[in-house]
Order: structure tokens, then C-alpha cells, then sequence
């Protein structure tokens, strides 16, 4: 092997598919982000807007495991966990909704976690005084004496807006002005329409004209709680898993709060 003889040593038969066969194991320790598989999330609007729009690209950043983001409102979202092709990998609810989707098999068995809780607010235009709606009677006066207060059209099927109805048909609401707002409540605000609206806190930030006066008192149950979970339907459950991992770590809890999510 030295001097004018020396050539370099190829190993031949065998030797070599056990080299090209160690070769393949080392690149796929060292670079399995190459392979990942997209984890697909179903969500409601209350979730989309909530954060995981910027901690989704962190952890791809992190892992390499590309993450779907696929909306769906809430009255269409169990049927389209069920039978959408193809399958959602993660999907998160309303816990009510989470319940009915565990009850039906449609999550695996023990994937089931709290993603936390969404507050309903009240709004009010940029400059007006905030008014203190810390107690059931004050809210009461507070929306009785307004002019008008707006929310979101039921008929277009949130869950916040279903909220905020029952709540507006108890007793102690009687009188208050209801304005429905056909496109963003907000927006009757801004026209003077309505002097105060009731929207959740993730929705709010995005208008400059409204002003988050803070959540309603907690006796009204004026708030959406949220689970996610694995379907049972996930071609990846262990791609599925991490990902969970990650949403609930605490490198992802800042981004949650600045979008009003509770981790509780």
C-alpha cells in the first residue's frame, strides 16, 4: 500500500453495502428533519387567533416538522375532525366540544390536555374612560346604561356569541340595548353605533379604534375553555405528541399570554 503500488482501498461486495447501509443510519440520525412529516392542527377561530399562529413557525425553526395551521369554524370543525381528508393530526376545541369528540372515540385514549382559557371583554372606542365591571351589578349598570352594546351575530354560528346571548337574556340584563353586529361588532362601535361591545380578548388587539376594558366578572361564565388532543384519525400521533409537548412548554407560554390566553 505505499509507494508506486498505493491505490486507494475500495471495499468490494459485503463490505461495501455494510458501509453504504452505516452511511444511511448516520445521515438519518444526524439530519431527520429532512424526513419529518407535517403535523397537521384543526382549529377554531378562538385558537387561530390565540398565539399558535407564532408558535407554530417556532417550532418548525426548532424541529423541522412543518406545521399545518387549518381553520374551521366552530360549526363545522367536529365534522370536519371526523371526516376531512386529509386526516387533522391535532385538533383543538371548546372543552364542551372536546368532551363530545372524546365520548365518540374520535381522540386517542389519554392525548387529551388543557390549552387554557379565552376571556370575553369588554370594549370600549380608543379614549373612553374605562368603566369598572368588576362585580355582576356593575356590568349590569354598565350595559343598561349604554347606548348600545355590540357582539357578534349568533346566526354566524361562535361559540362567543352564543355566550354573550345567553347572557344578555338573563333577568338582571333586561333593557339592555343589543346591537348585532353583521360584520365586526366592532366596527358599529367605531360608528358610533354602540358606545360598548362584548368580543373575546384575542380579537380585540388587532382593531386600533377599540380598547380592552377588561374581562367580565367570572359569575357569567363569560369565557371559552380549551383542550387539544391527538386524533384518533393521525397518521403521525408521535409527530402529534411533541408538537402538544411544545405548545404547552413553558418557551411557548409568552406567546400565549400577549394573545390573552390563560394557561390554567
Amino acid at each position: 500500500m505505499r509507494g508506486k503500488d498505493h491505490k486507494h482501498f475500495m471495499p468490494q461486495g459485503g463490505a461495501a453495502m455494510r458501509l453504504i447501509g452505516i452511511a444511511s443510519v448516520m445521515v438519518a440520525i444526524l439530519a431527520p428533519s429532512a424526513w419529518a412529516a407535517d403535523v397537521t392542527v384543526l382549529v377554531p377561530p378562538v385558537v387561530a387567533n390565540a398565539g399558535i399562529r407564532d408558535i407554530a413557525p417556532a417550532y418548525t425553526k426548532q424541529s423541522g416538522v412543518n406545521v399545518k395551521l387549518e381553520m374551521s369554524a366552530m360549526t363545522g370543525i367536529l365534522q370536519r375532525a371526523e371526516t376531512g381528508n386529509p386526516a387533522a393530526d391535532l385538533v383543538a376545541l371548546p372543552s364542551d366540544l372536546m368532551d363530545q369528540y372524546e365520548r365518540d372515540q374520535g381522540i386517542l385514549a389519554g392525548s387529551r390536555k388543557h390549552l387554557g382559557r379565552m376571556e370575553i371583554d369588554l370594549v370600549v372606542p380608543v379614549g373612553a374612560p374605562h368603566p369598572d365591571v368588576s362585580t355582576p351589578e356593575k356590568l349590569a349598570a354598565v350595559l343598561k346604561g349604554a347606548k348600545g352594546v355590540a357582539y357578534d351575530d349568533p346566526a354566524g354560528g361562535t361559540m362567543m356569541a352564543w355566550i354573550i346571548q345567553s347572557m344578555l337574556l338573563r333577568a338582571e340584563f333586561k333593557g339592555v340595548n343589543a346591537v348585532i353586529g353583521h360584520g365586526d361588532p366592532l366596527a358599529e362601535l367605531a360608528a358610533g353605533e354602540a358606545d360598548v361591545a362584548l368580543k373575546l380578548a384575542d380579537e380585540i388587539d388587532r382593531n386600533p379604534k377599540a380598547s380592552d376594558a377588561g374581562p367580565l366578572p367570572p359569575y357569567f361564565g363569560a369565557h371559552i375553555d380549551l383542550d387539544i388532543a391527538i386524533s384518533a384519525r393521525s397518521a403521525d400521533p408521535k409527530a402529534a405528541a411533541a408538537l402538544i409537548d411544545y405548545l404547552l412548554s413553558p418557551a411557548a407560554n409568552p406567546i400565549w399570554a400577549s394573545k390573552h390566553l390563560a394557561r390554567r
